[in-house]
């Protein structure tokens, strides 16, 4: 009855995620429409087509073994042992999807070359992209000071606004005493509800962000753990917010430090650069308008679908050309 428990030997997330009963359905369905190829999303889901003999396009996504990885040194000691463990067998499986897929897909250079730093498999990257006819201005005035927004019940989003509201902004606040810090996104964590205040306000999930990120100064994401690349950014320098972020998530951005973002580690550089947009708008104008231009070049999803396209119909023809040698 409780099939899903029973993946001995494979990440504790791969158990919780599968359902052998909705895998009879998918293979059911899946033989009744012949597809000439099946592209999964996410490891979690790899499981559900191993017994399929037809070209599988895998989509990593993220390393998710690198986001473990990165929790360790902020987990609890007393459940580090466990997350350890995942990041082990999540490390240790990444690997036998690579020899288990035609074609595997992941969305940035730092996370390709976690999985695979060989370069033995040839992960192709298909980056995040940005609809650029929906996150455009909307004639909204400014009156957000800092935002930061995502889905408020990921730890690594936990962990930002608790060091962006408790270590960040008192600094700021020493010379902007009145600035709003808005925490906008789905499922607030108890952690994240108590950061609210006259000046922290935490929305929880809304219909739209473009709002938000029209009416903010600055869009501050101080992310420390975690990895892929981040879509807040691209839709803040989409929408032209000058936005502050950290090392570790440029480095699957890759946007020029002082030039289209600005890069950060210690909460009083972070403070700093906040205070500098807030009393240089000059300086805010031109890295957003930077920021725009690098995004627009870089991360259109048009490209990327045609360049997905292109790995699925070439996973069916070597499939194809396989069969008749």
């Amino acid at each position: 009855m409780f099939c899903n428990l029973f993946f001995r030997g494979k990440p504790l997330q791969i158990g919780l995620f599968y359902n052998c009963f909705d895998q009879r359905k998918i293979i059911r369905w899946l033989s009744e429409i012949h597809p000439d190829a099946v592209y999964v999303q996410l490891h979690r889901m790899a499981p559900y087509v191993d017994s399929l003999n037809i070209p599988k396009v895998l989509d990593f996504q993220d390393a998710f073994s690198m986001g473990v990885f990165r929790r360790l040194k902020k987990v609890r000691l007393l459940v580090r042992p466990i997350y350890y463990l995942e990041y082990r067998l999540l490390k240790k499986y990444e690997q036998q999807l690579l020899k288990k897929f035609s074609s595997t897909t992941i969305i940035s250079e730092v996370d390709r070359k976690w999985i695979d730093p060989g370069n033995n498999y040839n992960i192709h990257l298909v980056l995040n992209g940005v609809d650029f006819l929906y996150y455009r201005s909307i004639g909204i005035g400014k009156d957000i000071e800092v935002l930061f927004t995502g889905n408020m019940g990921y730890m690594p989003n936990i962990d930002a606004s608790e060091f962006l509201v408790n270590e960040v902004m008192p600094l700021v606040w020493t010379q902007y005493p009145r600035a709003k810090v808005v925490l906008a996104g789905a499922t607030p964590h108890s952690r994240v509800l108590a950061l609210q205040s006259e000046r922290v306000i935490v929305t929880g999930f809304v219909d739209d962000l473009r709002p938000y990120y029209q009416r903010a100064k600055v869009f501050v994401a101080p992310l420390h753990m975690g990895s892929g690349l981040q879509n807040k950014l691209l839709e803040a320098m989409a929408m032209k917010v000058p936005s502050i972020t950290s090392n570790i998530a440029n480095n699957s951005l890759k946007a020029s430090g002082n030039k289209e973002i600005i890069i950060c580690d210690m909460a009083a550089e972070y403070a700093q650069s906040i205070i500098n947009f807030l009393t240089d708008p000059s300086l805010a104008e031109t890295i957003s308008n930077n920021a725009f231009s690098y995004v627009n070049d870089h991360f259109d999803w048009n490209n990327q679908v045609e360049h997905l396209n292109r790995i699925i119909l070439r996973a069916i023809s070597d499939n194809s050309n396989s069969k008749s040698i």
